[in-house]
């Protein structure tokens, strides 16, 4: 069994607990990491194309609006799951929002099952 990782991948999204926050996107960094089963060969159809994962993180994060890091963290693990059909390892979500700071997060993973994502 292998892991893919996406680390700090880009992503655009209307999120923030005010509506001013939300009146414009705003720049976040996911990552995620999601194991992929042994490859019976050398081929893209062997295995998860993670372009396409990011593209499809992409597009997740830029449908709607959202208060909360974690509503979107939870949204990025149902895709995962249901359009790719593999189990994330984790995922986290890095907001640019508070002076003084590099970031804040919010982490999801399988192990804790946090966010009521199940």
């Amino acid at each position: 069994m292998f892991t893919v990782e996406i680390c700090d991948l880009e992503i655009m999204a209307r999120i923030g607990a005010f509506e001013e926050e939300r009146r414009e996107f705003q720049r976040l960094l996911v990552s995620v990491s999601f194991p992929v089963p042994d490859p019976k060969g050398d081929d893209l159809c062997d295995t998860v194309d993670y372009a396409a994962v990011a593209e499809a993180l992409r597009a997740c994060a830029k449908a709607g609006e959202r208060k909360l890091l974690e509503t979107l963290c939870a949204e990025i693990v149902q895709e995962i799951r249901l359009r790719f059909g593999v189990e994330p390892d984790c995922v986290m979500i890095k907001k640019f929002i508070l002076p003084e700071t590099r970031w804040v997060a919010v982490h999801w993973s399988s192990s804790t099952r946090m966010g009521g994502v199940r």
